[in-house]
C-alpha cells in the first residue's frame, strides 16, 4: 500500500526475542537504517525523508528507534550511532511499550512474554527495562514526536497505547494518538495490518503517510 502511493519501502527482518534481546535488535535496526542513508542514491531514497513504522511488538522498536536516534544516552547505551539525516517520522500501530509488567505481571500478555518471548535474566536488570520501556524514556531524553494509533477493540494491547498517549499528554509531549473505531465490525491487534481492505484499515494507513508527508514539509520547509 505504501509503494502503491508512491514510497519507497524497505522492509525490515530482525532477531526475534528471546534469540536476540533489545541491544540486539537496536543494532540490527540501525544497521539497516544507515544503509538506507549509505544507498539512497542507489534506490533513490531521499535521506531526509526516512521515516518508521512498525505495529504491536514492531512499533515497540519503532518508538525506540526514534528516541535513541534523539538521545546520546541511549545511543551510548544500546551501541549504535544516530543517523545523519535523523529519523523523518515514526508510526506505531497497536504497539507494545512497556517491559515492566512482564516482570510479575498476571494478565495474559504478561504471562506469555514472560514465559515464551523475553530473556528472563533480562527482567531482572532495572537499567535494561527501563531503558527499553517507552514510558520511561521522556525522563531520561527529549522525547520525539510519534504518531500512535489504536482501537478499543485492541484486547492486546490497547492499554499500552492509551496509557502512552495520556503519560505524553500530561508530559506536555506533542504527539498525535488515534483510535479508531467501527460500527460494522471488530477492530482487532494490529488491524491496519492484517485487515488491510478495511475501510478503518485503509484510513489508517493513509493517515500514517499524511502524517510522514506532513513531517517531510517541515523539515524541507525553509
Amino acid at each position: 500500500f505504501f509503494a502503491q502511493q508512491g514510497f519507497r519501502v524497505v522492509n525490515i527482518n530482525y532477531t526475534l526475542q528471546p534469540e536476540g534481546d533489545f541491544i540486539e535488535v537496536m543494532r540490527e535496526l540501525f544497521a539497516a537504517l544507515h544503509w538506507m542513508e549509505e544507498n539512497a542514491r542507489q534506490y533513490q531514497f531521499d535521506p531526509d525523508g526516512i521515516c518508521v513504522s512498525g505495529d504491536s511488538g514492531g512499533g515497540h522498536y519503532a518508538l525506540l528507534a526514534a528516541a535513541i536516534q534523539d538521545s546520546t544516552y541511549l545511543q551510548d547505551y544500546f551501541g549504535v550511532r544516530p543517523l545523519k539525516h535523523g529519523i523523518c517520522g515514526t508510526a506505531a500501530s497497536c504497539p507494545m511499550t512497556d517491559l515492566r509488567p512482564a516482570r510479575d505481571g498476571k494478565d495474559m500478555t504478561s504471562r506469555f512474554l514472560r514465559k515464551n518471548t523475553l530473556h528472563s535474566g533480562r527482567l531482572r536488570d532495572d537499567t535494561y527495562v527501563e531503558n527499553v520501556s517507552i514510558p520511561c524514556l521522556p525522563d531520561k531524553c527529549e522525547f520525539p514526536k510519534v504518531f500512535l494509533l489504536t482501537t478499543p477493540t485492541d484486547s492486546l494491547l490497547y492499554g499500552e497505547a492509551k496509557g502512552l498517549h495520556e503519560l505524553l499528554q500530561a508530559r506536555g509531549v506533542v504527539h498525535k494518538y488515534r483510535e479508531y473505531t467501527s460500527e460494522q465490525r471488530t477492530l482487532g491487534h494490529v488491524f491496519n495490518v492484517t485487515d488491510p481492505e478495511y475501510p478503518e484499515s485503509v484510513a489508517a494507513n493513509r493517515e500514517i503517510l499524511d502524517y510522514f508527508m506532513a513531517q517531510y514539509r517541515k523539515r524541507k520547509s525553509p
